[in-house]
């Protein structure tokens, strides 16, 4: 019987995925914000933004859609960037490790709570 070897991928090579994920994060962000908020919502008047939204449900509806992937894509993101941290624990020393990668999850958490 085979045995299957999956290839380690490269350092350079995650980072350029944390690095994709992070501008598609960043660009779903933005049109959610800029691209939908900006033209349903009218923060003095209720009754104008449910109007705005029962016009145009579509757009809102991509809005909805593009605060979830971005919500999604910042969760692998966060994912990506710990796998690389962990690549990076082999350069710790071994009394520091178990405090790095405390660091590391606390910031991970801290970055999906924010």
């Amino acid at each position: 019987m085979a045995h299957s070897v999956i290839p380690q991928t490269s350092a350079r090579l995650r980072a350029r995925i944390c690095g994709a994920l992070y501008v598609l994060c960043i660009g779903c962000g933005i049109f959610a914000q800029m691209g939908v908020r900006a033209k349903l919502v009218v923060y003095s008047d209720a009754a104008a933004t449910a109007h705005n939204i029962a016009t145009a449900p579509g757009l809102y509806r991509a809005g909805f859609f593009a605060d979830v992937s971005a919500a999604l894509l910042s969760i692998q993101l966060y994912e990506s960037a710990y796998a690389i941290s962990l690549g990076l624990f082999s350069r710790v020393r071994p009394e520091h490790l178990a405090l790095a990668r405390v660091a590391s999850d606390t910031l991970c958490a801290a970055r999906l709570i924010a």
